[in-house]
């Protein structure tokens, strides 16, 4: 009907309008965040294509996390079988989401070159690195810093362990991962600090 075609174009337009809020979000944390989200973009869209062309399947996002896992080639058999049966895609739809990602992925890849312009000078980061420098972290002094994504947070870890003075008291703990030159539990290291 057409409420029903209203309705599912309207919700493409809200997931369109959350994924480009979510990049600005990741951009506003940094160009490299940025960068990662949107080679995983491509990579997902690839993959999909993949699928596509193959098994004629269409891959929807809440397998996004199924297609890294399953690595070169996806494993349907985890899909009920009514869920397969409409994923399944003709040749001529085949074609059209061909194109359709084709020209996603061929406009990721022109965000990409413009950011890798820009990264070339990291202002934000030198800022960054002008305050935190005004303080002494002999001893038991330190500094945590607080971010809310993964990839920024492995990006300054990275940066700063390119610096003398820093890189030996370094820690990076994101989620149940940490990773340093001296990585205790990381509770023991919060702790350290609030002592």
């Amino acid at each position: 009907t057409s409420q029903q075609v209203i309705k599912k174009e309207t919700l493409k337009a809200l997931v369109k309008t959350v994924t480009k809020i979510n990049y600005f979000k990741r951009l506003e944390s940094s160009v490299f965040a940025l960068r990662r989200s949107l080679e995983r973009q491509r990579d997902y869209i690839n993959k999909t294509l993949e699928s596509a062309q193959k098994h004629k399947i269409f891959i929807p996002p809440k397998f996004k996390n199924k297609v890294y896992e399953d690595g070169d080639d996806f494993d349907f058999s985890d899909i009920p079988e009514d869920q397969l049966k409409n994923l399944t895609m003709d040749d001529k739809e085949v074609k059209e989401y061909e194109n359709k990602a084709l020209n996603d992925v061929n406009i990721i890849n022109s965000i990409i070159s413009t950011l890798d312009k820009l990264e070339s000078g990291d202002v934000k980061f030198d800022v960054f690195i002008k305050k935190i420098s005004n303080y002494n972290i002999e001893g038991k002094n330190g500094i945590i810093i607080f971010t809310s994504f993964a990839d920024t947070a492995e990006y300054i870890y990275n940066k700063l362990r390119n610096i003398s003075g820093i890189r030996d008291r370094l820690m990076l703990t994101t989620g149940n991962r940490s990773k340093g030159n001296n990585v205790n539990d990381r509770f023991d290291v919060i702790n350290y600090f609030m002592e």
